[in-house]
């Protein structure tokens, strides 16, 4: 949202990105420490940048391509940055942006 002008702006979608952005549904958005904004559909996760409204997919992710496809309900970051993330029926995944391994945690 323009807050000086208090108008929406509706961002331009690529759907050859994937299920994630190809999706309508959108269940959940988490600002994140690093300015950008992830987004649960019903077809998995991708990020936003806010300044430039770039999309990014992780289909090719080594660990959060196992995400595309699945619907995320929420997504929650914790005090050291890692994402936490839960579907509608393959439990909950932790994601760490810096390189440590996390993947699927409870199911």
């Amino acid at each position: 949202m323009n807050e000086s002008t208090g108008q929406f702006k509706k961002i331009p979608r690529d759907t050859s990105l994937g299920p994630a952005v190809k999706n309508d549904y959108v269940f959940d958005l988490c600002p994140a420490s690093d300015g950008n904004i992830w987004v649960g559909t019903n077809g998995g996760v991708y990020t936003i940048d806010p300044s430039t409204l770039r999309i990014h997919s992780f289909t090719d992710h080594p660990l959060l391509k196992q995400l595309s496809g699945l619907r995320v309900n929420a997504i929650y970051e914790d005090r050291q940055g890692k994402m936490w993330i839960s579907t509608i029926s393959n439990g909950v995944y932790c994601y760490d942006p810096e390189g440590k391994p996390a993947g699927c945690v409870y199911r």
